[in-house]
């Protein structure tokens, strides 16, 4: 999680002002984007450091600092920028294949060697862009989280683009490990045993549904 970052002192280039639609927070010196949802530092000479980072994680971890201090006005604009994204996305998640796909990466004894399944479900848009993650699912024998994300504007208005929800959907899966508290990193792909598990894993899938071939992927991240 990001720490609050001070106003900078000294600048020595121009630096863009803020657009009208942005909402200050003073109180912690960012500005929230609502429409890509994500939040830029405030700076002294006016305008912003134009290195976003996400909203989400910034405003709304439940460790966040930056969320404690802002004002009671501030929050209501902030819980107001986006809408929930369970709601919407939860009946175009296909719940089946995906608790087909963790029955098989358990088969495979990819938990019992202590590594994690996860799972993203991202919007393929109709422009051809790599969409937003819509959905993912973590799966092992110590965790197994699920996460739906805030819609910010934009996200909200590719989903509304999508001809049919749950057809733009593409499921992407990857093979972590721990990588120190509450850490993790995806299992190397220089080492041929990780090679041949996720090769097995991957056919298994595909053969368990092949109408799903054009909508699965593997991400070595």
């Amino acid at each position: 999680m990001r720490k609050i970052r001070s106003f900078a002192a000294f600048e020595t280039r121009h630096w863009p002002a803020a657009p009208g639609y942005f909402i200050p927070l003073h109180s912690i010196g960012h500005y929230l984007d609502p429409e890509e949802g994500v939040v830029y530092a405030m700076l002294k000479a006016g305008g912003y450091e134009d290195e976003p980072y996400d909203a989400e994680e910034y405003l709304f971890d439940e460790e966040s600092e930056a969320r404690e201090r802002l004002t009671e006005k501030e929050l209501e604009m902030v819980d107001s920028s986006y809408r929930d994204g369970k709601e919407i996305l939860e009946p175009a998640i296909d719940k089946e294949f995906i608790e087909e796909v963790k029955d098989i990466a358990l088969s495979e004894e990819i938990l019992d060697r202590g590594y994690y399944l996860r799972i993203r479900a991202k919007l393929r848009l109709l422009r051809g862009f790599s969409g937003p993650v819509v959905y993912c699912e973590w799966y092992g024998h110590d965790k197994e989280d699920v996460w739906y994300p805030k819609l910010f504007k934009k996200a909200f208005r590719d989903i509304q683009e999508a001809d049919r929800l749950s057809d733009s959907i593409v499921y992407e899966i990857c093979v972590l490990r721990s990588n120190g508290p509450g850490g993790f990193m995806p299992v190397s792909k220089t080492q041929p045993d990780n090679v041949a598990m996720v090769q097995s894993l991957m056919s298994r899938i595909h053969d368990m549904d092949p109408r799903m071939f054009s909508r699965l992927e593997y991400s070595w991240w």
